[in-house]
C-alpha cells in the first residue's frame, strides 16, 4: 500500500507490514519471531518483559500461551536492562523490549545478549516512531518493531498500527498471519485508518516541533528546581517529544504523590508513570526488579499535548517549581500527604 511503502521509505527497512492495531501487531510479531527460532527455544513459555511499562503488556504473551518473565530496567531511561535479561536468558521462548518516550533500550547491549541464548527479540516502538536508536531510524532492530497508528500517537490512522522488519522470513510469515490471500487471522489495516495516517504524515514535522516547543517551556520553568527535575531527552537520538516526565526526590511534605494531589487541586491533569511497576513489587521480602519499583514510586506524568500553549506549560512548571521551593524553605503544603 502507499501508506505502507511510505513508512518503509522513512524507517529505511525493506518491510512494513500494517495491522488492525499495535496490539496484534506485538502478538504477531513475538509469534512470528518464535516460530523462527530453534525447537528447544520454541518449547519454553516464558517471554521476558519490562516491569516498568504500560500496563497492557503482561496480556501479550498470554495470548500466545505463555507467561511473561519480568525483567528490571536501567535506572537510566527506565528501559529493559540486558544484565537482568541474560540472568534468564537461557529458559526465554523471546525477549519484548520497550524504548521508553525519552530513552532507546540499548540495543546493542541487548542483541549480543539473546544471540548469545539464541532467543528472539522484538521491540515495542511505539514511542520510537520517526525516532532513532544508535543514530539510524527505530524499526530495523531485532527481529521486528512494532509501532502504533492509534488517535493518539504521533501519526493518526484513528486506529491500527505496523510491524516493521529486515527479515524476508519474518515478513512473509506476517503477511500471511495477517489475512493476505484470503487465509490468516483477518488483521489487515483497513484502507480508511491507512488513508487517515498517510494523511497524518504529513504534518509530523510541525507537531514535533510543538511538542518540542512545550518540553523546553518545561526545562525552562522547572530549571534549578529543589527535590524535582525534569527528565531529559537521551542525547544522540532524535526524539518526537510526547511527554513530560518529572522526577520527584521524596522528602518530608515532599512526595510524587503529593505533588500529584496539589496539581489535582488546581485542575490540572498529571498521571503516575507506569505505576505500580508489573511485577507487583516485592514478594516474601524479596524484589525481582528493585529499579522498576523505586522508580515507579518517583516518577510523574505533566500534561501535554496541542490544547497547551507554551505559556501555559510555562505557568504550570513555574507552580511546581514554586512548591518545591517553599518545601525547600521549610513550609508545609496543605495538599501534600
Amino acid at each position: 500500500s502507499d501508506l505502507e511503502a511510505e513508512l518503509a521509505r522513512r524507517l529505511e527497512v525493506p518491510h512494513i507490514i500494517a495491522v488492525a492495531n499495535a496490539s496484534v501487531g506485538l502478538v504477531l510479531a513475538l509469534e512470528a519471531a518464535i516460530a523462527s527460532a530453534p525447537e528447544e527455544v520454541r518449547r519454553r513459555d516464558r517471554v521476558a518483559l519490562p516491569s516498568l511499562s504500560f500496563r497492557g503488556l503482561p496480556g501479550l504473551p498470554t495470548v500466545l500461551s505463555r507467561r511473561s518473565a519480568w525483567c528490571d530496567v536501567c535506572e537510566e531511561g527506565g528501559v529493559l536492562d540486558p544484565e537482568s535479561v541474560e540472568r534468564q536468558a537461557d529458559s526465554l521462548a523471546a525477549v519484548l523490549a520497550v524504548h521508553n518516550v525519552h530513552w532507546r533500550v540499548d540495543v546493542q547491549a541487548l542483541e549480543a545478549v539473546v544471540s548469545r541464548a539464541g532467543v528472539p527479540l522484538v521491540f515495542d516502538s511505539v514511542y520510537g516512531m520517526f525516532g532513532t536508536a544508535r543514530g539510524r531510524p527505530c524499526g530495523s532492530n531485532g527481529h521486528a518493531e512494532v509501532f502504533s497508528l492509534h488517535a493518539t500517537k504521533l501519526v493518526n490512522g484513528l486506529e491500527g498500527g505496523f510491524v516493521s522488519t529486515t527479515r524476508d522470513d519474518l515478513a512473509v510469515w506476517l503477511r500471511a498471519a495477517r489475512g493476505d490471500g484470503g487465509h490468516g487471522s483477518g488483521s489487515r489495516l483497513s484502507p480508511l485508518h491507512a488513508r487517515f495516517a498517510l494523511q497524518s504524515i504529513d504534518g509530523v514535522d510541525d507537531r514535533i516541533q510543538a511538542n518540542r516547543s512545550r518540553y523546553e517551556a518545561y526545562a525552562a520553568a522547572l530549571e534549578g528546581a529543589p527535590g524535582c527535575r525534569l527528565l531529559p531527552y537521551q542525547p544522540g537520538e532524535t526524539h518526537i517529544y510526547t511527554s513530560a516526565l518529572v522526577e520527584v526526590d521524596e522528602a518530608p511534605g515532599w512526595t510524587r504523590d503529593g505533588l500529584l494531589s496539589l496539581l489535582d487541586a488546581e485542575g490540572i491533569l498529571a498521571r503516575r508513570w507506569y505505576s505500580p511497576p508489573l511485577h507487583g513489587g516485592p514478594t516474601a521480602g524479596v524484589d525481582v526488579a528493585p529499579v522498576s519499583t523505586a522508580m515507579s514510586r518517583r516518577i510523574l506524568q505533566l500534561p501535554v499535548g496541542d490544547r497547551l500553549d507554551r505559556e501555559l506549560v510555562y505557568a504550570i512548571g513555574g507552580l511546581v517549581a514554586g512548591w518545591a521551593a517553599r518545601v525547600a524553605d521549610g513550609d508545609t503544603l496543605r495538599s501534600s500527604p
